[in-house]
């Protein structure tokens, strides 16, 4: 929560550099499960990065699944790409 919105400019320097993949977890980007659910997964504890070599080979969405395996979520590529540009 704190590198995604800092509290103070301070707050914000100090999260500037802070690679936000390995510290966001899915679960702060997942939308709500619409449509057919992906193959793909990653546990809703897993950092963005997890997801990111689905990314890289062409899925445009991620299936986040609690320790059940069953559907939470959805991570969806747009996202992602976002969180990386803003920094």
């Amino acid at each position: 929560e704190i590198t995604l919105h800092p509290a103070t400019p301070y707050v914000r320097e100090f999260t500037h550099n802070v690679s936000k993949v390995k510290v966001v977890r899915v679960t702060s980007l997942m939308k709500t499960v619409s449509g057919d659910f992906p193959s793909a997964t990653v546990p809703m504890r897993a950092p963005v990065a997890e997801a990111v070599p689905f990314f890289t080979q062409g899925t445009d969405r991620v299936g986040v699944v609690d320790t059940d395996g069953k559907p939470v979520g959805i991570l969806q590529r747009a996202d992602v790409v976002e969180l990386l540009l803003r920094g």
